[in-house]
């Protein structure tokens, strides 16, 4: 009795530790990839430059795009709300 179970748990660790293995994998060849093509760089070089356009703009004197921006900050962001809420509750 004893001797099956162990053989389930051993199963069961040789299973987690091979996801575990290929998952460490996948991600190291992926690391590697986007450090030597530059996708991180241009990552942080895209993110750096939103960043400072919209600080840009933060800053600039209001008018109406800051208004409408707000607006619809205001209208969409309640309404995506309850339709997420929506979709959980009439999710079985």
């Amino acid at each position: 009795m004893f001797h099956t179970i162990r053989r389930g748990v051993s199963t069961v660790n040789t299973t987690r530790r091979i996801v575990a293995l290929c998952t460490l994998g996948g991600m190291s060849v992926g690391t590697l990839v986007g450090w030597v093509t530059g996708f991180f760089t241009w990552i942080t070089a895209t993110v750096t430059r939103l960043w400072a356009e919209v600080m840009t703009w933060l800053q600039s004197s209001w008018g109406i795009e800051h208004i409408l921006v707000t607006t619809a900050a205001v209208v969409l962001g309640p309404l995506v709300l309850i339709f997420i809420l929506i979709i959980v509750i009439s999710d079985d």
